[in-house]
């Protein structure tokens, strides 16, 4: 019975007397947020520990103290380092204040405050979804403990195995030494196009869409703790985190030598550019960064902010027959978006976001992040034919099998 209610049952309405509550949830993750950002801010694309990305503070620690050999300026420290000080304070306050503001801001754009029903089940779910995480990784620990390897070392083995692909990636030769800053655009341009097509494939594809990406878009309701991490892949991560670490270690080994000036750019591009990538998922922020030019311009500098949000609209304007596709983001100023005519420019109108349609979903965190893996399992039970079970596996996300259920939609 418990178990069945775990699986049927829902979160259920959630008071208004527990508004300073939910309030005060979201300034502690905002700040949060903004602290942790700081230890993913050398990737070009963050995805997160369960794409391989491991959070550390040394590329920030290692570019303090190369800006520190400058003259001293103030109290011992290089105007350098005092600018990158700045720069750091700057988008702290920014990231955490633009996520306690679209909050905030909810009741003047929608008529009524975040649903705080909404903020339990999707900040719920992002916690399922960490689990996901851990869950591979333990069974995995689990087989080579069996097998008589030490329990620790076969619970590292997915990191020894990111790291055997980084080691990889640096065995290549160095085919043209470009200069560090020149190295940073292309890395961030190449690379973007994995990056777009790795994005537009979990959006296209129905097994990596249901299995992978369709959490990230359940959110009607769009402030950044409800929205779904896209690094908790699972269990697509245990295929996905060696490929990614090796194509972006390699392309960097291909073109340069210069690692150090690579990261430093890269460390301040993001950091420029966190506060429009953190208007991304800020729904009530919308009309407050598509009205600013200076936004605009950084929001397409990292392809990121008012465009993301259309990324996530519900609308049919932005819905062919395999989703949302428009502004799918990697490189500098949705380049692959613009080649392969999937850009599209910001629109007056306040965009309705969540899955298409916005249909009524089943408000249960543990349901919504297992429903994909139930309903592939379902339809390969359901359709005993051989070409209907290849066709839930391998057609794109618009195919519907002659029997099938959504166990994320409430009944």
């Amino acid at each position: 019975m418990k178990a069945a209610s775990l699986w049927n049952g829902e979160i259920p309405p959630v008071s208004e007397k527990y508004r300073r509550a939910g309030t005060a949830f979201v300034v502690l993750f905002a700040l949060w947020f903004a602290l942790s950002f700081l230890g993913w801010a050398h990737y070009v694309a963050y995805l997160g520990p369960g794409l391989g990305d491991d959070w550390s503070l040394a590329p920030l620690r290692q570019l303090w103290r190369e800006l520190g050999q400058g003259d001293a300026a103030l109290f011992g420290y290089s105007s350098a380092q005092l600018g990158f000080a700045a720069l750091l304070l700057l988008n702290l306050a920014a990231t955490a204040g633009i996520i306690i503001a679209g909050y905030l801001r909810y009741p003047a754009v929608f008529g009524r405050p975040y649903p705080l029903r909404e903020l339990v089940t999707f900040f719920g779910l992002n916690a399922i979804n960490a689990l996901g995480i851990l869950l591979p990784l333990a069974l995995i620990a689990a087989a080579g403990w069996a097998l008589g390897f030490g329990f620790t070392e076969a619970f590292g083995s997915f990191d020894a195995l990111l790291h055997a692909m980084r080691g990889l990636a640096q065995r290549l030769p160095t085919l043209v030494d470009v200069p560090g800053w020149l190295a940073f655009l292309l890395i961030v341009n190449v690379g973007g196009f994995f990056h777009y097509w790795a994005h537009r494939l979990s959006h296209e594809s129905r097994l990596f869409w249901l299995l992978f990406h369709r959490t990230h878009h359940m959110t009607p309701e769009l402030i950044q703790p409800a929205t779904q991490a896209v690094f908790f892949a699972f269990p697509l991560f245990l295929v996905a985190a060696p490929l990614y670490v090796l194509v972006f270690a390699a392309i960097a080994r291909l073109i340069t030598q210069d690692l150090g000036t690579v990261v430093a750019c890269i460390v301040v591009y993001k950091l420029l550019g966190a506060g429009a990538t953190t208007f991304s998922h800020q729904g009530a922020l919308y009309h407050v960064a598509r009205r600013s030019r200076a936004l605009r311009a950084l929001s397409l500098l990292v392809s990121e902010g008012p465009y993301h949000t259309l990324h996530h609209s519900s609308e049919a304007a932005e819905n062919g027959r395999r989703g949302n596709l428009v502004n799918i983001g990697g490189g500098m100023f949705f380049l692959w978006d613009r080649l392969f005519g999937t850009f599209r420019p910001l629109t007056e109108h306040q965009p309705q976001t969540g899955l298409e349609g916005r249909p009524r979903l089943r408000m249960n965190p543990l349901r919504l992040g297992l429903a994909g893996c139930a309903q592939i399992l379902y339809e390969l039970r359901h359709n005993p034919r051989l070409a209907d079970r290849l066709r839930v596996l391998c057609l794109g996300s618009d195919y519907c099998p002659p029997r099938t259920r959504d166990y994320a939609l409430a009944d």
